[in-house]
């Protein structure tokens, strides 16, 4: 009698939360509107922050990933006084739903194969180098111990990643992340190109946000163009509806087409490249032989005709030039002569400071931020060099792992990427890009291959390669576990 009592009693108080709810979700928007007309901007942004932080950490549930792949993919940067990149927001909202996650749940481990030694030795050894160049910044009295901060979360960010998405992350949501980059990557190339037609600046005002490539004139387009390229093929090989592979052909070709507006002839080149590999891993040898002698159509006429760019506008013009092989000084008539000089000249001191001893050649060199680094718009040429110099920034992925991390982060960064991408080659190859998991894999191996073709001459730390290629081992490694279960 006494339990039924009870019973009523719960079952007349269920009404008190969902009534809460609706008074807090009714007063929140009042007071925050309230706030931001009175002026109290402050404030108001605080409170919308904790708010937000608030609500994602409880909500999002093993969805806790999802931003990150996302905001890499879309770009764009965040004004609160300092410069903060979309990536570098999407980290820290990655690890607040953990916070919750770890506290309830008693076992959150995956079972997966563990990751290999190399992966935490490179992270441990990245950090120790990053304190090394703060510590050295400290002592020196040379400051900017945030720019140097900032060289070494480009290369940071993906090992943190790696560390606690291979452990903690599910793959369930894999389907979702693809078409969210896809569609991440379809807004930054078209904003990309906008910014080509009519470079102007363009922010969404109370959280400061600066959308990608809208004011660079479309040098974006070399990045987000190659990014959305392999996006695109991935989705028209996986649809199952002729339309829909159309409709996803005719994005690759668009943003093949932007990569030439970005004016970049590495990428370009890469650009060149991607389709040899796609056939290459569907094992069409016929595409390839077509799409080799497509590029060898394209080459030829700009050599045989290298007037015919002169029509062009001159971001495509500066492109097309990379193809000038019979005639390389006919670079400067199309904007590209003083770039070149740029890049071989960046790569010659990479290759001068790490020879320069024996620790220097094993362990790189520390990153240090010259006085001038905020004025580098106004430097010279040789003064903005010195600052690349500085930065670690070589325009080259390899002088930029060889110069600043010696040869025992090429080596570590070498042994994780190939236990990462050992296992993906064979799937790949039996079955091509026939399902989301497949078009993971594609992704991961085609972003790492294309690295390791033009590290000497373009990229940055391999970053958003090795973010890849730890999604696509997870999922491979779920999907074994599966196998291995239903067996």
């Amino acid at each position: 009698m006494g339990s039924s009592q009870d019973n009523k009693s719960l079952g007349e108080l269920v009404w008190l939360p969902r009534a809460a709810a609706v008074l807090i979700g009714t007063l929140l928007p009042i007071i925050l509107l309230s706030l931001y007309f009175r002026g109290q901007i402050i404030l108001f942004a605080g409170l919308l922050v904790t708010l937000t932080l608030l609500l994602w950490a409880f909500a999002a549930g093993d969805r806790w990933w999802v931003l990150l792949p996302v905001a890499v993919s879309l770009g764009g940067v965040f004004f609160w006084g300092k410069k903060v990149h979309a990536y570098e927001l999407a980290l820290v909202l990655c690890t607040v739903p953990l916070v919750p996650i770890l506290a309830v749940r008693k076992r959150m481990s995956i079972p997966r194969q563990p990751l290999p030694l190399s992966a935490y030795l490179l992270t441990a050894y990245m950090i120790l180098h990053t304190l090394y160049s703060l510590y050295m910044a400290r002592i020196t009295g040379s400051g900017h111990t945030g720019t140097i901060l900032r060289v070494y979360i480009r290369g940071l960010w993906p090992l943190l990643f790696a560390l606690a998405f291979y452990a903690l992350g599910t793959t369930r949501h894999i389907k979702s992340a693809l078409y969210l980059m896809y569609f991440a990557a379809i807004t930054s190339a078209t904003l990309g190109v906008l910014g080509f037609l009519n470079p102007r600046l363009l922010y969404i005002p109370v959280i400061n946000y600066i959308p990608p490539g809208i004011t660079t004139g479309g040098i974006e387009l070399r990045h987000s163009g190659l990014v959305l390229v392999p996006l695109a093929i991935c989705m028209a090989s996986c649809a199952a509806v002729r339309r829909h592979r159309i409709f996803h052909f005719a994005v690759a070709v668009a943003a093949a087409l932007g990569v030439l507006l970005g004016g970049s002839r590495g990428s370009f080149a890469v650009l060149l490249v991607i389709p040899l590999f796609w056939a290459f891993i569907k094992k069409n040898y016929t595409g390839m032989a077509i799409a080799g002698a497509l590029v060898a159509l394209v080459l030829g006429l700009i050599n045989t005709a290298p007037d015919l760019l002169t029509r062009l506008p001159r971001n495509v013009q500066r492109t097309l030039s990379g193809a000038l092989i019979t005639s390389p000084g006919e670079a400067e008539r199309f904007y590209a002569g003083g770039s070149y000089r740029w890049h071989f000249e960046l790569m010659a001191r990479a290759r001068k400071k790490w020879c320069a001893s024996p620790g220097h050649l094993l362990l790189g060199n520390r990153v240090e931020a010259l006085a001038d680094t905020e004025n580098a718009h106004a430097a010279s040429f040789y003064q903005k060099m010195e600052i690349s110099e500085g930065l670690g920034y070589y325009e080259s992925g390899l002088w930029t792992v060889l110069a600043t991390l010696g040869i025992v982060g090429a080596v570590l960064y070498g042994s994780f990427f190939v236990w990462l991408l050992r296992d993906l080659f064979a799937p790949l190859f039996k079955r091509g890009i026939c399902d989301v998991n497949h078009a993971f894999y594609f992704l991961a191996t085609c972003a790492a291959s294309m690295w390791v073709i033009f590290c000497w001459g373009i990229g940055h730390f391999p970053s958003y390669e090795l973010l890849l290629a730890i999604m696509a081992k997870a999922l491979f490694e779920d999907q074994k576990h599966l196998h291995a279960c239903n067996d």
